[in-house]
């Protein structure tokens, strides 16, 4: 597997095109307005390269308007990596759920891999930019746009039930996320990581995956991460992408995790 990732960049004033192959620069990639991602599989057959589209906000990454949804981030390049990895029949048909979906790559990138239906979720604030993704990559008919957020009062259970209900099975078959929790601070667990945490066993059924992406931004926050969900998954474990075939080596970072999470 090959991640690709295209967009106009500067250099000495001058405006040129870089181009990153399984390669993570955030601060370059954050810098860009839109981006080309896509990714090819060699080993595939023949199977056709799937390319996106990723419309940003940088100016609006540092604050209020949009804040970190505004741009694509190393956890879900590395997620869209594993996702593209499984064969092509893998999401044909599923349900998906996206929470804190930013710019979206991740629902584009499963609409483009057969899903049948994708909410892909963040705050208010955000989905205009998800709305623009969406219709960027032609995804307008299969992923929905919606708002979700979690924590005290923000009434998240009562939305995820609303979700299960859309699904013929009564829950998604696949619920994504990546780079959503590190609000915490250093001394304790706080609601983010809770809310989060009861938010997706919310939206599980018994056949229910969910990936998360995690970057070790903080000890805490990842400690907390792992007791929370040890609390209410049956089935923890994260993805040894080493093992993930056709994963690109240069991908296999050391910090930033997969979680695979059933009941």
């Amino acid at each position: 597997m090959r991640v690709t990732l295209s967009f106009d960049s500067w250099t000495d004033g001058a405006r040129e095109l870089k181009t990153l192959v399984n390669e993570l620069d955030r601060w370059e990639v954050h810098c860009a307005e839109t981006l080309s991602v896509t990714f090819t599989d060699d080993d595939a057959g023949g199977l056709e390269p799937i390319a996106l589209r990723v419309v940003q906000a940088p100016r609006a990454l540092a604050n209020e308007k949009v804040g970190v949804g505004a741009c694509l981030w190393d956890g879900a390049i590395i997620l869209g990596a594993y996702l593209a990895c499984q064969p092509r029949h893998t999401y044909i048909g599923c349900g998906v759920v996206e929470l804190g979906a930013g710019v979206g790559m991740l629902s584009t990138l499963l609409c483009k891999l057969g899903a049948r239906k994708v909410y892909a979720t963040d705050l208010d604030k955000v989905l205009e930019l998800l709305r623009q993704n969406a219709d960027a990559n032609g995804c307008t008919e299969n992923m929905e746009v919606m708002g979700l957020e979690w924590g005290v009062g923000c009434g998240h259970l009562d939305k995820a039930d609303a979700l299960n209900e859309s699904f013929s099975g009564g829950y998604p078959d696949l619920v994504i996320a990546s780079d959503v929790t590190y609000h915490d601070n250093e001394a304790c667990v706080q609601p983010d990581t809770i809310e989060f945490v009861r938010l997706c066993r919310r939206l599980c059924g018994p056949k229910t995956e969910v990936l998360i992406g995690l970057e070790r931004r903080s000890g805490a926050v990842r400690d907390g991460f792992i007791a929370e969900i040890g609390k209410v998954f049956g089935d923890v474990s994260v993805v040894d992408m080493r093992k993930v075939k056709g994963f690109p080596k240069a991908l296999c970072v050391d910090h930033i995790d997969v979680w695979r999470l059933r009941l």
